[in-house]
């Protein structure tokens, strides 16, 4: 029996893959989706993305309602009012990528400081820490999305990249890592030098 959204449920069990090798998540960590008209194929709840298959993606419709496979991930309200606020959207990706988490809280705001993360984003919002899972969340991320804003950063949490097709929301969330990457190498390496500078002077 055939599979509902089958090709594009191959293509999210290939990119979970990718971004679990790529160290954006861990464990059950993080999900991600894909719209096709008003269906939408969504990683199921507590599915490892390091060894995601295509079974273990749920196909749910705009409203909400589970039409296939695994019980579809707590974060499925994001996806769906993310969609509904932005019709040029085709898929989301959501991901606990460490620098841009850690960035933050340092109290700095990550923004696009590599030619590569320039490609994929202009700025990264960000909502504060609201309880995973919740409509407040959804609606907090959707309102930020609304605004145009491709990368969501969910502070204490996580980010949210979205983008037309998959492949760019997920290369769209790996360059803002790298970038957050480069943001706080620098940061700390401003901090040693200050430290080295402060104790050469005592």
């Amino acid at each position: 029996m055939e599979m509902m959204l089958e090709e594009e449920r191959e293509e999210l069990a290939r990119e979970a893959r990718y971004l679990a090798a790529q160290g954006l998540v861990a464990g059950r960590e993080g999900n991600l989706s894909v719209r096709r008209g008003d269906l939408v194929a969504i990683k199921g709840t507590g599915v490892r993305m390091l060894d995601a298959s295509p079974g273990d993606f749920s196909v749910i419709d705009m409203l909400g309602k589970h039409l296939e496979g695994p019980r579809p991930s707590s974060e499925y309200r994001m996806h769906l009012m993310i969609y509904g606020a932005r019709p040029d959207i085709g898929a989301v990706v959501h991901v606990h990528p460490a620098f841009t988490i850690s960035l933050r809280a340092l109290g700095i705001a990550p923004e696009p400081s590599t030619e590569e993360a320039k490609l994929y984003y202009g700025r990264v919002c960000a909502v504060p820490p609201i309880d995973p899972g919740t409509e407040e969340l959804a609606s907090a991320v959707a309102r930020a999305a609304s605004s145009g804003c491709n990368a969501v950063l969910l502070e204490g949490h996580g980010l949210v990249f979205s983008a037309a097709e998959l492949k760019d929301a997920v290369d769209g969330a790996v360059a803002e890592e790298r970038s957050s990457q480069v943001q706080f190498m620098g940061a700390i390496s401003d901090l040693l030098q200050k430290i080295y500078f402060t104790c050469a002077r005592s």
